[in-house]
């Protein structure tokens, strides 16, 4: 997709989640007139980080995806959005005061005459008012149509009944979303679960019906993926479209004490658990949670002096 133009995206709904972390939020992206932005939470209306130039969040911490509105359930009419009816006409928001707003002519914005003074609901339900989806809007919308997930492929989606899943695609006869192995939100219980289909068996991610939003996943996402398959000893062989079992790392054994750490962290002792993919590929766990780390060397009387340090590691 072509980089989004952010001066243009007032108003617009976003999905704010943590990178690397469970959790997730909703606000909207609102545009000054010197063309900077920042997010305002659904939840209070409190500010939560500028939009840097590139795309990113200011904290670095936060990342965000922009969500197509549906013109048949939204109504949070902002200055600035357009509002069409089934005679054909156009209207603008060009005043908003708590729940009313002011409409004007779409057509003659500079000396435009009042044409409606209500509440969005009430013009909503009414006059059968409905929002204009911005030209990014429908540009997302038309992305997602066109992505056809390939076979093996990991994929994020989302379905009506608020089902989240990252999930590696398998191709089938059928052509429904099925699934090698699925890491999804299990609506009821609000758990993660972890799901591996048998070779011969078609599992699908949801009724194609009900997906509302389906894309490649990003890495943070596939890395939760494949941390998840980790803890129950899998591991995904993109060449062979198959999931394998872990093998213990020759260097290692299961439950020998390590020490490990992320590029110039200080390092810490850990308990070796098995090798997993991706640059974070050393499992370990301190016996309460599992983790993994970029960097893994044992702990013997030549290395336990790098204990709480950031000295790197020499083998002799």
């Amino acid at each position: 997709m072509e980089k989004i133009d952010l001066t243009k995206c007032n108003n617009l709904c976003v999905k704010i989640h943590a990178k690397y972390k469970d959790y997730e939020t909703t606000g909207r992206i609102v545009v000054h007139g010197d063309g900077s932005s920042h997010i305002i939470d659904d939840h209070g209306g409190e500010y939560i980080a500028f939009i840097e130039k590139d795309g990113s969040l200011s904290d670095g911490i936060l990342d965000f995806e922009i969500v197509p509105r549906d013109p048949e359930t939204y109504r949070d009419w902002r200055v600035g959005d357009k509002v069409h009816y089934p005679n054909g006409d156009n209207d603008i928001v060009i005043f908003r005061s708590g729940e009313l707003v002011v409409l004007a002519d779409d057509f003659t914005e500079e000396n435009s005459d009042v044409t409606a003074v209500n509440t969005c609901s009430q013009l909503f339900d009414r006059r059968e008012g409905r929002l204009v989806l911005t030209d990014i809007e429908q540009q997302i919308i038309g992305e997602k149509k066109k992505y056809e997930p390939q076979d093996g492929d990991v994929c994020y989606v989302e379905t009506r009944s608020d089902h989240k899943s990252i999930f590696i695609y398998k191709k089938s006869k059928s052509k429904k979303t099925s699934y090698y192995v699925s890491y999804g939100r299990n609506v009821y219980e609000r758990k993660r679960l972890l799901s591996i289909a048998k070779p011969d068996v078609l599992c699908m991610v949801t009724d194609d019906c009900s997906i509302t939003f389906l894309r490649p996943a990003k890495d943070e996402e596939q890395q939760k993926l494949f941390d998840a398959m980790a803890k129950e000893g899998k591991r995904w062989n993109a060449e062979k479209k198959v999931v394998e079992k872990i093998s213990n790392s020759p260097e290692f054994k299961a439950k020998e004490v390590v020490m490990v750490r992320d590029a110039k962290e200080r390092w810490k002792l850990m308990a070796f658990v098995a090798i997993g993919n991706g640059a974070y590929k050393y499992e370990v766990t301190n016996g309460e949670k599992f983790s993994a780390y970029k960097q893994c060397i044992p702990y013997n009387e030549k290395t336990m002096h790098l204990l709480g340090t950031g000295e790197d590691y020499r083998e002799d």
